[in-house]
């Protein structure tokens, strides 16, 4: 079988890099930035089917998606309304690959409450 001008035997396994994928700059412009724009709705549009696709996608899509996206939702509007994190001064953040992402050096994080804006 022909993959994309790669030639594939018979049993082979191969695997698709959601992260790879991610960080193209045919999908995404400045792949490596903090950019909460790139998922409005004209954005994603512009953008081929499965040039994100954290959950997999077509027969292989993950029946967890809706509670994932509910759950982490509920969570991070819940920490974020009444603390800030912030990263560790001087810590190393370095992705491990395995069959998912991880920070290689965990994460530690400060954590500060939130004042609460005082009205005029």
């Amino acid at each position: 079988m022909e993959v994309g001008g790669y030639f594939l035997s018979k049993g082979t396994i191969a695997f698709v890099s959601p992260w790879v994928t991610q960080h193209d700059p045919r999908f995404f412009a400045d792949p490596f930035a903090f950019d909460p724009g790139r998922w409005t709705p004209t954005q994603e549009s512009a953008r081929p089917r499965f040039s994100y696709f954290p959950f997999g996608g077509g027969v292989r899509q993950c029946i967890g998606e809706p509670l994932a996206w509910t759950v982490g939702l509920a969570v991070v509007s819940a920490i974020a309304g009444r603390w800030t994190l912030r990263l560790e001064p001087g810590h190393p953040v370095d992705i491990q690959t395995l069959m998912t992402l991880r920070p290689r050096h965990g994460l530690p994080m400060r954590v500060e409450e939130r004042r609460p804006a005082k009205l005029s």
